[in-house]
């Protein structure tokens, strides 16, 4: 079951449970409206007899309250479903990282790997420590890297 829920992200659970709670609470105001429909045409009395014209007349602030539930739902949808698409444009982007990554040779592969040993977080002067290579050699690496979209480069801003 865990294995199954790691599959869906936040947003794409965010939308189904939007989803499904303003389905729940559109079946609670239908039940709701027929029935304050039908208590309305019980009280009604008409002394000739005839027809009540208000039998089961459910009120417009039902309507109102649908159309806007109906709206939830769809936005709820929207948001999963977008969600979905973003995850897979983010798979594909990693798939197109990962076989660049192997292409690369010499240098350029080792500073990525240091890179990706570090868990995608290193300071530019930890690199030049770690590999021995000049500030120079290193920055003209990463902008290699960085136009191979392997990497983006972040300047720490000063608190």
């Amino acid at each position: 079951m865990k294995k199954y829920l790691s599959k869906f992200n936040n947003n794409k659970w965010l939308g189904l449970v939007i989803s499904v709670i303003s389905v729940a609470i559109l079946i609670i105001l239908a039940s709701f409206s027929i029935k304050i429909a039908k208590i309305d045409a019980a009280r009604c009395v008409h002394p000739t007899g005839a027809e009540c014209p208000i039998t089961a007349h459910i009120p417009s602030a039902s309507y109102a309250a649908a159309i806007l539930l109906i709206i939830i739902f769809i936005l709820g949808i929207k948001v999963a479903l977008k969600s979905g698409a973003a995850e897979k444009i983010s798979k594909d982007a990693a798939d197109k990282s990962k076989t660049i990554a192997k292409a690369l040779r010499g240098d350029e592969k080792k500073i990525y790997e240091v890179i990706i040993a570090s868990h995608g977080a290193v300071f530019q002067s930890e690199l030049v420590e770690k590999m021995g290579y000049s500030k120079v050699k290193v920055s003209r690496i990463l902008d290699k890297l960085e136009g191979q979209n392997l990497i983006e480069r972040n300047i720490p801003s000063s608190l």
